[in-house]
């Protein structure tokens, strides 16, 4: 039995192949996967599902659904998505301390009768390359850039229950794909807004200002990634700057915003 895992080394959003070929035709074949993040590692996540092995005597998680298991939909990240933890307060746990200078590791195991075999993959929150601002001054914001000049600007505009640490991991991830991404704070950090709640427009003022006169930012065009409440307020921000060239919602919820305050 021979287990492929494709890549072993890739960043965190990348999609994966799972492959176990050498098996007897028709044979009960048990996939199993676990990982911890790099900031909760006492935390386990973990997911399992069984499969038949077809006429070549293969099991392609692209191809095939499980017989049983955690999920129940063809997908080779299948084992991935569906990985849960025991604790009840996993959730609570892994929103803190968050980072992205460390990588994660997931073990897949398959077992077939008495065979294993096992990978380990690395996935990276961010490529080597990425670099980190925290700004402060201005405006509270996490700023992950590289040195690429041809790199496009966006601004990331996270939802009601995500802070810059929830963000990072989104915001070095888009980075590592070829942007500059400046994840902004709008309320719950010092200086801002406790709650969202009559959060002033004109606080981004002074954060397109800050992009309009950044040496690796200054120039380029601006878009804007909303998630959530997050999205409204990159709508509303768009529809009174033209220099916003591109808008990307991600669960957009309901619009109900006055002229001047979110």
């Amino acid at each position: 039995m021979e287990l492929q895992v494709e890549p072993l080394v890739a960043l965190c959003d990348q999609k994966i192949s799972i492959l176990v070929s050498g098996l007897p035709l028709s044979s009960q074949v048990k996939i199993s996967a676990s990982m911890r993040l790099p900031w909760a590692k006492s935390i386990p996540y973990e997911s399992c599902a069984s499969f038949t092995s077809d006429a070549e005597g293969r099991v392609d998680l692209s191809r095939q659904k499980p017989d049983s298991g955690s999920y129940d939909f063809v997908d080779s990240m299948g084992l991935i998505v569906s990985a849960k933890s025991q604790d009840p307060k996993a959730l609570e746990k892994i929103t803190q301390n968050i980072s992205v200078s460390e990588n994660m590791f997931i073990d897949i195991l398959a077992e077939c009768g008495q065979e294993r075999a096992s990978a380990r993959l690395e996935r990276l929150f961010k490529t080597p390359e990425i670099k980190n601002h925290r700004i402060s001054a201005e405006f509270v914001g996490d700023f992950f850039y590289s040195d690429h000049p041809e790199n496009k600007t966006i601004v990331w505009l996270g939802g009601s229950g995500s802070g810059l640490a929830i963000n990072a991991p989104i915001a070095a991830a888009l980075a590592s794909h070829g942007f500059n991404v400046l994840a902004v704070a709008y309320f719950g950090e010092k200086g801002l807004p406790p709650k969202l709640s009559r959060v002033p427009l004109e606080y981004f003022e002074k954060v397109f200002a800050w992009l309009a006169n950044n040496p690796v930012t200054a120039g380029k065009e601006i878009r804007i990634l909303g998630m959530s409440k997050g999205a409204e307020l990159a709508l509303l921000l768009a529809s009174r700057h033209s220099f916003i060239t591109r808008v990307v919602l991600f669960s957009p919820a309901c619009l109900l915003l006055s002229r001047d305050r979110l």
